[in-house]
């Protein structure tokens, strides 16, 4: 299938024309446009629809079945199992190192930047994973 821009405009002008939700078919794809906020809202809410499309499949020998590509049951039981660590009165107890480490990143990226003369020593691969164990580790660990 080849995409092209009316890939992306056809839609926009349908949703504008027929101001109302919509499917449409494309070879092996069903999309169902969605216009109105509240009825995201009410798709994104709805726990029985968590159905991947094929299109996770190809995902599987990457990342597995985990929590991102799995569904029905064993996505509500990892769901379960993960959500109360992401409790937003949870995450408030690390608002300070989520801070200080934030602050740190951007100073030594910033560093880097100044110290290279415009040449990029910026390397994502190493700098942002140092980045995420240290907000995660805190004061137990740090990596330079």
């Amino acid at each position: 299938m080849v995409i092209t821009e009316a890939t992306f405009y056809i839609p926009r002008r349908w949703a504008n024309e027929y101001k109302d939700n919509y499917r449409f078919y494309i070879p092996f794809l069903l999309t169902y446009q969605v216009i109105r906020g509240n009825d995201t809202e009410l798709l994104l809410a709805n726990s029985q629809l968590i159905d991947k499309s094929y299109i996770y499949d190809f995902l599987h020998p990457l990342m597995g079945t985990g929590l991102l590509c799995s569904t029905k049951q064993k996505w509500h039981i990892r769901r379960r199992i993960l959500t109360p660590t992401f409790h937003f009165n949870i995450l408030q107890q690390f608002q300070n190192t989520f801070n200080d480490e934030s602050a740190k990143f951007v100073k030594t990226i910033h560093n880097k930047l100044e110290n290279e003369n415009g040449k990029c020593g910026i390397h994502l691969q190493t700098d942002v994973p140092n980045f995420t164990i240290n907000t995660i580790c805190g004061e137990f660990f740090s990596f330079k």
